[in-house]
């Protein structure tokens, strides 16, 4: 049990002493403003793991093209490489959406509008977006099924009249997608069928970035807006201006011992 809090300099001289009720108010508000930092995680893991694809498997597919002619075992390593970095992605976007709407529903409540409105957005996006639709269930497909990315395609250009270009370019292979499309739901089956054409990698990911900037657009106004009475409430308590931001820690007095804690400004402006 935590007996006292105090607010103290850098030197720990002590300014003020907290009742009971400032210390729990304190603890929740700063709670708060670590778990919405939190649920930005899952959005910079996002960004984080699409750099990394896109990255190494321009690289994978450049050492593929420098070695040629390539064998089995070149191919098998770089299909190897391009899902290990593919399911990761996918990973990260689930993992954004299911804590997004568990943030919402512990910050708001399980009905409350925030996450129903959110609920609707991520409705709205699948219904209308085929590769929304399908990275959605690819996760799915990927962890029961098999892996996503099974086809290379290729496009050999002219550089010069004695040079030529090879490049490629990562795949899903239709045929090989609907073996396994009971992972697919209804739906994303019939877009498959419908194809003409392999999915393109790079194609299904650019298409896909503003899908998640827009969800992670949305949630973060919300948030910002309920963050603002618990910055208030903390500053309150503190009772410091915005130029004494670090000049201070706290001191807790806690079963006959003494700890130092930082106070978290960066969270503050």
């Amino acid at each position: 049990m935590i007996y006292k809090v105090h607010l103290a300099k850098l030197d720990n001289q002590i300014i003020k002493t907290f009742t009971d009720n400032e210390v729990e108010l304190l603890k929740e508000s700063i709670d708060k403003l670590v778990e919405s930092s939190k649920r930005n995680w899952s959005y910079y893991f996002i960004e984080n793991n699409r750099k990394i694809l896109t990255e190494q498997t321009n690289k994978t597919l450049s050492e593929l093209s420098t070695k040629r002619p390539n064998t089995w075992k070149d191919l098998e390593q770089a299909f190897i490489l391009m899902n290990f970095y593919f399911m990761n992605y996918l990973t990260s976007i689930n993992t954004f959406l299911d804590q997004n709407l568990n943030f919402l529903s512990k910050r708001f409540g399980k009905d409350s509008n925030e996450k129903i409105k959110f609920k609707e957005l991520t409705s709205e996006l699948f219904d209308k977006y085929f590769e929304y639709r399908l990275l959605y269930k690819l996760r799915n497909y990927t962890v029961h099924a098999e892996f996503s990315i099974c086809g290379i395609s290729s496009e050999e250009k002219m550089i010069n009249p004695n040079t030529k270009r090879v490049s490629y370019t990562p795949c899903i292979l239709k045929g090989e997608l609907l073996k396994n499309k009971s992972y697919l739901g209804a739906i994303v089956t019939k877009d498959i069928e419908e194809r003409d054409n392999n999915i393109s990698i790079f194609d299904l990911i650019h298409k896909s970035i503003k899908h998640y900037e827009l969800l992670q657009e949305h949630t973060t106004k919300i948030v910002n807006l309920d963050d603002i009475k618990h910055k208030k409430e903390i500053i309150n308590i503190l009772e410091i201006t915005e130029d004494e931001y670090g000049k201070y820690q706290l001191i807790i007095e806690d079963d006959n011992q003494v700890k130092v804690a930082q106070i978290p400004y960066h969270y503050l402006k």
